[in-house]
């Protein structure tokens, strides 16, 4: 499940040329994300875009993808996956900090079971 849904993303993201917003505009979610996704997921998603580690299309994207999930799938493990999964289709460096962080969730080695 989760497997398939990562490819589709990949296969979108890749295909799409992202425009430039301002990367520091601030995200307002609606209520159904804002229920469904954790402080913690939108502070990491926050947190990505003020490092200009991603853009705002593709927090979209990321946003979009976790609003797809079952809601028990919905972790901030998962979102630093499809954060890695996002910048390696677009091919983006990683800011060292957050390259760390999301290098660690990829060695636990369990979230695309």
């Amino acid at each position: 499940g989760k497997t398939l849904l990562f490819m589709h993303l990949i296969n979108e993201v890749a295909s799409v040329d992202t425009p430039a917003f301002p990367s520091n505009s601030m995200r307002v979610f609606n209520v159904d994300e804002a229920s469904v996704l954790s402080p913690e997921i939108r502070g990491f998603l926050h947190q990505l875009c003020a490092e200009n580690a991603i853009n705002a299309v593709q927090r979209e994207y990321i946003i979009h993808a976790l609003m797809h999930l079952p809601y028990d799938e919905i972790t901030l493990e998962v979102a630093k996956t499809l954060a890695i999964l996002v910048l390696w289709a677009h091919r983006s460096e990683l800011p060292m900090l957050v390259g760390d962080e999301l290098m660690s969730v990829m060695q636990q080695g369990n979230i695309m079971h």
